[in-house]
């Protein structure tokens, strides 16, 4: 019920790079609808880029891109 806390905790999970929990922790926050919808995404193709999972990673690139033209998403959709 705490979508900002499971967002922390993706985020979390990222920047230690624990890639594939963090992939699951976005997953969760994507499938609850949470506010931070755009970051689950972003958090996502993070990830499955890290694991080399590369259309994932661009499908959920573009979800993001669809959602936020912010800086980071941008700048990621254009690595993938």
């Amino acid at each position: 019920a705490h979508e900002r806390a499971w967002l922390q905790r993706t985020i979390c999970l990222s920047q230690q790079h624990r890639d594939s929990a963090a992939v699951v922790s976005a997953t969760r926050v994507i499938e609850h609808g949470a506010p931070g919808l755009p970051d689950g995404f972003y958090w996502r193709a993070l990830g499955h880029l890290r694991l080399g999972a590369l259309e994932p990673a661009r499908l959920d690139a573009e979800a993001a891109k669809a959602r936020s033209r912010a800086d980071n998403v941008l700048t990621l959709a254009g690595v993938i």
